[in-house]
Parts: C-alpha cells; sequence; structure tokens
C-alpha cells in the first residue's frame, strides 16, 4: 500500500492523471491488493491432515407433541444415526452441511418429510404462507454450532400439507460467562 501512495503522490505531482495515469493507478493498486492477499495458509496449501473441518456442528432436539422418534436430515443425507426421541438425549454435535442447506425430519424409519425448511436461501426471512415456502437468511456457519428444534407447526399449509412440523435453527454461544453470570442471546 505505501507503493501505491508513493506513485499516487508522484502521478499528482505530475499532473499525469489523465487516462493513462488513471488507468495506471487502478491497474497498480488493484494488483497490490490482489498480491497482498496470496497467504501460503490458504485452505488448499494446508496439508490436507491440518485443514480445519468444513461443516457445521449442529445439535439436533426433538421438542414436537408427537411421542414418535425422528430423524434429521441435511438435503438427502440422513444426518442422525439413530432416531431421537421427544424431550430425549441428543447425539450432541454432529457435522451437517453448512452455508444454504434443506433440513428435514422424517418420523421414526419413514421416509416422508414432517419437516422440510430452507436455511440460508433467502437474503430476508420469509414467513410461509400457502403460496411461498419458509426461507431463512442465515444458515449454518462452518466450524459454528448450532441448535435445531423441531416443534409442533402452528398452523397447517394448502403448499406443504405433508410438513406437520416446523424448524427453528439457533446458533449457539458456547463460551464460558462471568463467575455469576448468565450468556443471553442479547
Amino acid at each position: 500500500m505505501k507503493i501505491f501512495k508513493i506513485l499516487s503522490q508522484s502521478f499528482l505531482r505530475k499532473e499525469l492523471l489523465g487516462k493513462r495515469g488513471l488507468k495506471f493507478l487502478i491497474l497498480t493498486g488493484l494488483t497490490s491488493v490482489s498480491l497482498s492477499a496470496c497467504n501460503k495458509a490458504d485452505y488448499l496449501d494446508i496439508d490436507a491432515g491440518a485443514r480445519p473441518a468444513l461443516s457445521a456442528k449442529v445439535k439436533f432436539v426433538n421438542a414436537r407433541v408427537s411421542p414418535g422418534a425422528v430423524q434429521f436430515w441435511d438435503f438427502t443425507r440422513q444426518v442422525t444415526s439413530t432416531a431421537i426421541i421427544r424431550n430425549g438425549s441428543t447425539p450432541g454435535y454432529l457435522d451437517t452441511q453448512y452455508g444454504k442447506v434443506q433440513y428435514n425430519v422424517t418420523e421414526g424409519t419413514g421416509t416422508t418429510y414432517k419437516a422440510s425448511y430452507l436455511f440460508g436461501g433467502s437474503s430476508i426471512f420469509v414467513q410461509e404462507t400457502d403460496k411461498a415456502s419458509f426461507a431463512g437468511p442465515n444458515g449454518p456457519i462452518a466450524s459454528y454450532y448450532h441448535t435445531l428444534f423441531v416443534v409442533p407447526k402452528l398452523k397447517s399449509s394448502k403448499l406443504n400439507p405433508g410438513n406437520t412440523d416446523s424448524l427453528v435453527f439457533v446458533y449457539d454461544d458456547l463460551s464460558v460467562p462471568a463467575t455469576g453470570k448468565a450468556n443471553s442471546f442479547c
């Protein structure tokens, strides 16, 4: 950046900031920025064994009214190895897809989705209606911790009549609070 500053001052002093001078300044600036962005520790330059995992950590919780156990899926891949019972113990944080993800829930060993929602697929929050499916603006972030709750749906949908449940996705804060204090979401 020092070179860019010196070159720009020299061009301004010589009043060469015409079309050629401006082009040269822009190219010099872009080149210096791109060269400063080069880093030997880029993800693909690191030995495969030392690369951080590119997956989101998600804990799945069954908070449905129905007593049936559920399985969780990201897109078409089953994430949970055993069905999770209502208000029962969860398998802890599991690796799932990050970014734009469609999470689905099936009951028991069935394959019919009881809930299916896309997270990270919208620039804004889109409420489910009879004409539009739910879309959440924020999906899971790689190497962060999250919790996905399956809860009873309050209103039925004509668009997705098979979806009898809803999904609530939250980001978890695992930092240790100060003594005598509790973590808050604010």
